[in-house]
């Protein structure tokens, strides 16, 4: 006979899910094992230590609004967020090689100017100088 209960996630499910049978994919916010919850904990740990966490991008309320928004066709997601959490699926959790992922799409962000280039796109005063 197959046993049919599944484990508790150890990440809290999105808000603004209100679909009760909703299970998300497995890594991802709100269905993380508890090793992958650590991991995502000590990533941002580490970041915040070393000055490499990016408040408004990266904190839990963010993310968790990001995940929320993905149900909400009113609410689309933003897309300077960078959820640590996605480095560490593509690692395969490892969290090393997430991290260095992670800085290093973080150095490509500065090197090109993507926050110049994204808090520029949404002035009507920097479309106006660029026509």
């Amino acid at each position: 006979m197959a046993d049919t209960q599944q484990a508790a996630s150890a990440s809290p499910m999105p808000p603004g899910v209100t679909d009760p049978n909703y299970k998300p994919l497995p890594g991802r916010l709100g269905n993380l094992t508890i090793p992958q919850q650590h991991a995502l904990d000590s990533l941002k740990k580490q970041l915040k230590e070393e000055g490499h966490f990016v408040e408004e991008r990266m904190d839990d309320a963010t993310l968790l609004r990001l995940a929320g928004s993905l149900f909400s066709l009113s609410d689309p997601p933003d897309p300077n967020v960078v959820p640590p959490d996605r480095f560490l699926r593509a690692r395969k959790f490892d969290l090393a090689k997430a991290k260095e992922m992670l800085l290093s799409a973080e150095q490509w962000r500065k090197d090109f100017g993507i926050e110049e280039i994204m808090g520029c796109a949404h002035s009507s005063e920097c479309l106006s100088a660029n026509l």
